[in-house]
């Protein structure tokens, strides 16, 4: 296999040569998807006399680098930085791997980033990388001069971003990314979390110096605890440091940009083993029990998935006709029970997005009961039908209006309830 690898390195060499990026780029990563096959495979790569894990790490960072080069020459800064990133964990003394790094850094924007890592390379004295050394002298004014003008125009998105972020917002609980709708018991799968406001928007200011956020991920719908949640750090942690992290009990911290990434699987609570045809399942998160004083956060659920047995399908998320792609536990004073809306703003815009004035006016209502008590209520421009659904658990008969494209989520959050509540 030794011979497969150099082969395949040496092949990718002369493609990149010829300027055929895309063809180098195929092998190289058949090279490398060779050299990690396997532990017991690779080990017998190792050339005479030298070390498995380190003849591997070497090769990896060479092949992996070469690739960075290749996204390079076309401009897929992103891609580059992936890879040349991963080549300085296999080997940190690759000098042209850091150098693709600070190239892609560099280009993607991340003029601190890029400083920062040209700041390390110039106090360490890397003489001994003189390439990169030469490169970070003549880039740390550049960087040192793009950095000023960063800040003079944050400076001024700042004010106008102050017009759309208060604190006076409701901060909520957002998923980053789209659950499965089917998992295999012992399965992982990769969850995004993050906060912001009604606008998906979130400040760095807003969170004192030291300071941490903590959030619980939690089953729902698993009221026999037939089923518990199992947790592990991302496979592929970013490449700018901390993305937060979760501990064996559920316990996310969030880093300092208001976001958490994390892996977890659904595992059977003891030995029983459960039918193929459970209740679905749903992922919550809320803030912290530590986090409560300080934070107040609006919970998020995924949409429900099913649980098979270990070794079935993993499939993809499924938002349907109407574009759900999470739900809102809300709970309100007075009332025994949450109640829970499917959000869908991706197609239904402004009308499908749980926003702070219906939270506003709820809580008004929630505080003069008698308003509402035996009275008929009319909503227009319903949307979740938030204000509609709690103005029937108080006693009212409510009639909820809005767009016909609106109508149908409506109908399908009332289905689920049996209130007296008409949707028009």
């Amino acid at each position: 296999m030794n011979d497969q690898v150099k082969q395949l390195q040496k092949e990718g060499n002369q493609l990149y040569a010829d300027g055929r990026y895309d063809a180098a780029r195929a092998v190289y990563t058949k090279a490398i998807a060779l050299l990690t096959a396997g532990d017991d495979s690779s080990s017998a790569c190792a050339p005479d006399g030298a070390d498995t894990a380190s003849w591997k790490s070497l090769t990896a960072s060479q092949l992996l680098s070469n690739r960075a080069q290749t996204t390079i020459q076309e401009r897929d800064f992103a891609a580059a930085l992936h890879d040349a990133t991963l080549a300085l964990k296999h080997n940190t003394k690759n000098e042209k791997a850091l150098l693709r790094k600070l190239v892609a850094l560099e280009n993607l924007e991340r003029f601190e980033a890029a400083l920062q890592l040209v700041n390390t390379v110039l106090d360490n004295g890397e003489k001994n990388a003189p390439t990169v050394f030469q490169y970070c002298v003549a880039a740390r004014r550049r960087l040192r001069k793009n950095l000023a003008k960063d800040r003079e125009v944050a400076a001024s998105e700042v004010k106008q971003m102050g017009k759309m972020v208060h604190d006076k917002q409701q901060l909520r609980i957002n998923f980053g990314c789209l659950l499965p709708s089917q998992v295999p018991l012992e399965q992982f799968f990769d969850v995004n979390v993050n906060i912001g406001n009604e606008f998906g928007l979130f400040r760095r200011d807003y969170v004192k110096n030291g300071e941490k956020i903590y959030l619980q991920c939690s089953l729902r719908n698993n009221n026999e605890k037939k089923f518990k949640l199992k947790f592990q750090e991302p496979l592929d942690p970013s490449d700018v440091g901390d993305a937060g992290s979760a501990d064996a009990n559920g316990k996310l911290t969030l880093n300092d940009r208001g976001k958490a990434s994390f892996r977890v699987a659904v595992v059977t609570a003891d030995a029983s083993k459960p039918s193929n045809h459970s209740k679905p399942l749903a992922l919550q998160v809320r803030a912290h029990e530590s986090s409560t004083a300080t934070w107040n956060l609006f919970p998020v659920v995924s949409l429900p998935f099913t649980v098979v047995p270990p070794g079935g399908k993993l499939n993809e998320g499924i938002t349907g006709d109407l574009g759900v792609h999470c739900c809102r536990a809300v709970s309100m004073p007075g009332l025994q029970h949450e109640i829970l809306l499917a959000e869908s703003p991706g197609n239904l815009g402004i009308g499908g997005k749980l926003w702070d004035s219906c939270l506003v006016l709820t809580r008004y209502l929630a505080a003069r009961r008698e308003v509402l008590n035996e009275k008929q209520v009319v909503e227009l421009g319903s949307g979740l039908g938030l204000v509609g659904i709690f103005c029937s658990l108080l006693g009212a008969r409510v009639t909820l209006t809005d767009m016909e494209v609106r109508k149908h989520r409506l109908a399908a959050t009332l289905i689920q309830r049996s209130h007296p509540v008409i949707p028009s």
